[in-house]
């Protein structure tokens, strides 16, 4: 059977961090229906400051799915404004990724005043999204980690601007004061072959040399891949070489989630 959107997702500990006990920080997601699919990947910042973000990255992974469905229930048409509806739809992501925050400090029993006092820092992550459905795409994304597209002449792009703020260990995050105009994205009526979301945990497995040359090259490889083997043993096997992947890379947690157009299940 051959589905016009299909979608998969992956995320495996770093070896690094499997080496000092420290949990895995990367959180991804997918959805789809046959028309329309989401996908989403969130690196929580791992620091003593932010101890809980690896739930931060789950909360901002759940949110945008949550967000995102629920402006495909309302938005089926080309968008009149997308940099309104996108500005829109980060602001919605942002209040509920807080709800989770503050529904978990509830659990926990914590302080009464410990949310004010340290905020969303406790629960850092970055955020990598993205949707297509049979009239439109579009990605967003606050912090590090990289959207790369398999355009339909085969061609490559990254095109999601870059952040000159994320650089080396430094990223812009979803628990920044000013995070609404920290967010860039994306908007086309023009259908990509392929979508691919990477935390930084996959860009920075290869030189930063000719960076983009090489994540090129891997995505293809992935595509590839999943046109040969199918989606659902696609991702199986894909989730079998993750831990491989970070072992000769960069150590540090991997996730990468993907739309494909037009894949056998």
């Amino acid at each position: 059977m051959v589905s016009r959107i299909g979608s998969f997702n992956a995320s495996c500990i770093g070896a690094s961090h499997l080496k000092t006990g420290k949990v895995c920080q990367d959180f991804s997601l997918s959805w789809n229906t046959d028309d329309a699919a989401i996908i989403t990947v969130a690196d929580g910042h791992g620091s003593d400051v932010h101890f809980r973000s690896d739930r931060g990255a789950r909360f901002a992974a759940e949110a945008a799915v949550h967000c995102i469905k629920e402006l495909l229930l309302v938005k089926q048409a080309a968008f009149f404004c997308p940099d309104a509806v996108l500005s829109a739809l980060e602001k919605n992501i942002i209040a509920v990724w807080y709800e989770k925050i503050a529904d978990d400090i509830r659990r926990e029993a914590a302080e009464e005043n410990a949310f004010s006092l340290y905020g969303a820092s406790l629960y850092g992550t970055t955020l990598l999204a993205a949707a297509m459905t049979g009239n439109f795409w579009f990605a967003i994304q606050i912090g590090d980690g990289k959207c790369v597209v398999i355009e339909e002449d085969n061609s490559i792009s990254q095109p999601l601007p870059w952040d000159d703020r994320c650089f080396l260990n430094r990223t812009t995050s979803l628990c920044d004061e000013d995070a609404k105009n920290l967010f860039r994205h994306f908007y086309s009526e023009k259908l990509p072959l392929a979508i691919f979301l990477g935390s930084d945990g996959i860009d920075d497995s290869f030189p930063l040399n000719e960076n983009e040359t090489h994540l090129a090259r891997f995505y293809r490889s992935v595509y590839q891949h999943f046109q040969d083997e199918g989606l659902r043993r696609g991702e199986t096997q894909f989730r079998e070489i993750l831990p491989l992947f970070t072992q000769k890379g960069s150590g540090d947690d991997v996730s990468t989630a993907g739309i494909i157009k037009k894949i056998a299940y």
